[in-house]
């Protein structure tokens, strides 16, 4: 009797343990786009990135090449980015995420690829001195026009 409840308990705590668990890992990945967001306003704002590394909170951020951004398309990639974020983001700043998340641009005009990837596809929309996606704006006119 004594060895089913000692079992059941046992289980009673791995579930626990379980839950505990896939709570940290909801919270470190939140943690992690939180560095990588102000890693990247840092970046807009002081230099590249990789400039960054000697700022004790960025010492760990995935270094170019490996991380979120690194298998993603651009484009998928910069809808995350402003998916994520939720308002306009200017090319500056998306840039700077990117690197941050891993992505790698092949040419000296990454701001340029972003920027003629933001203009060409309809998913995105200029908006306020920066981009957002196209839904998120028609949304927040849609709620500006039904608030009055």
């Amino acid at each position: 009797m004594s060895e089913i409840l000692n079992r059941e308990a046992i289980e009673q705590e791995l579930s626990e343990a379980r839950e505990l668990l896939k709570a940290l890992e909801i919270d470190l990945d939140r943690q992690r786009r939180i560095v990588a967001h102000l890693t990247g306003l840092l970046a807009a704002k002081y230099g590249e990135a990789s400039s960054l590394q000697g700022i004790p909170l960025l010492e760990d951020v995935t270094p170019v090449g490996r991380g979120r951004f690194a298998n993603a398309t651009i484009k998928e990639a910069v809808r995350t980015v402003l998916q994520e974020r939720g308002e306009p983001v200017t090319v500056k700043e998306i840039l700077a995420v990117l690197e941050a998340g891993g992505k790698r641009f092949k040419g000296k005009t990454k701001a340029a690829t972003v920027r003629s990837i933001l203009k060409r596809d309809r998913i995105f929309h200029r908006d306020n001195g920066g981009w957002t996606l196209a839904s998120l704006f028609i949304q927040k006119q849609f709620e500006s026009v039904r608030n009055g």
